[in-house]
């Protein structure tokens, strides 16, 4: 038994191995996907078909850790417990990959050359496919083969699909396939808004208000001049800092950043006022120059994408390059 358990341990670590990739970071995922739906608005082209994708985790309401320790106070062997801590920590599951290698199967416009199928970081899952009802029931019943094998089934009320040059009545056709309602554009992955145009202001205002509220919270009412200021260089970096590394940001938006921090700072209020004494901008210089060092959003985006341009003459090993 001992010897079954270890193969079966060991298969799994095998899995989890040639399922990981070197280098992989959540910005990759987010920009491939930006790519892959830049042109869901346009007139013309290949039908596709993308499906967000929620799946019922029953162990997502227990506490890894206490199902751990729960286990080891059972007296259960320890190579038991390694194996099925394993299989729920990073186990992953190849099924999609084989419908992808059926010489009939059609993949979504630009996803052939890489050969994939579904974008998963997380609990964030995006399911591509061509916009044919045939190979979209091809896919449904791979992930139906999913279920039955792992026990994870697809929670349909919080599944959208969403179309690319599809026809009418061949997206009815696969709505009643899928049983998935149609989303509309933008919508968020991993936390960003996907859009297949040109980011706006409106996409940005749940990052605007996040940032509001962090900085007004009523704990915070009474800080000295020296804590806002560094509630604002704590705030600013923690919470654009994972936006303006995988978007170009609207200067705008930018903009309206700074004025609320620029407010905040000087009278400990998001209402905006022109009573500071000092530019944002000198306030983004080095203290030896006069300054606060607090970050420069412009300056810091620009950095950000002037590294992507750098990673994509240089990493042809990432995943979205």
């Amino acid at each position: 038994m001992d010897t079954r358990l270890g193969q079966v341990i060991g298969s799994i670590a095998d899995v989890s191995q040639a399922a990981f990739i070197p280098g992989q970071h959540i910005q990759d995922h987010i920009m491939l996907a930006y790519e892959l739906i830049r042109g869901y608005s346009a007139k013309n082209g290949t039908p596709r078909c993308m499906i967000q994708m929620d799946i019922k985790k029953a162990y997502d309401s227990v506490e890894w850790t206490a199902m751990e320790d729960i286990m080891a106070e059972l007296s259960i062997p320890n190579k038991f417990i390694n194996g099925t801590m394993v299989m729920i920590k990073i186990v992953s599951y190849r099924i999609l990959e084989k419908i992808g290698r059926r010489k009939n199967f059609q993949y979504h416009a630009k996803y052939e050359k890489i050969g994939i199928i579904n974008l998963s970081f997380a609990d964030d899952h995006l399911v591509f496919v061509k916009g044919d009802i045939t190979f979209v029931k091809m896919l449904m019943t791979g992930l139906q083969t999913f279920s039955d094998s792992t026990g994870l089934e697809v929670n349909p009320a919080k599944c959208k699909v969403y179309f690319g040059y599809v026809e009418e009545e061949a997206k009815q056709d696969i709505i009643r396939a899928t049983t998935f309602e149609e989303g509309e554009l933008p919508f968020k992955y991993l936390g960003i808004p996907l859009t297949s145009k040109k980011i706006t202001v409106q996409h940005c205002l749940g990052l605007i208000e996040k940032i509001v509220g962090r900085i007004m919270h009523r704990s915070f009412r009474l800080l000295s001049f020296a804590g806002r200021t560094q509630l604002i260089q704590s705030v600013l970096f923690s919470t654009s800092n994972y936006w303006i590394q995988s978007l170009p940001m609207p200067k705008k938006v930018i903009k309206i950043i700074e004025v609320i921090c620029h407010s905040y700072l000087w009278a400990g209020t998001e209402v905006i006022t022109r009573k500071s004494p000092v530019s944002w901008q000198k306030l983004c210089t080095p203290k030896k120059k006069g300054g606060l060092n607090i970050i420069d959003l412009h300056e810091w985006n620009k950095f950000f994408l002037a590294k992507n341009l750098w990673n994509l003459s240089g990493k042809a090993d990432s995943l979205w390059i």
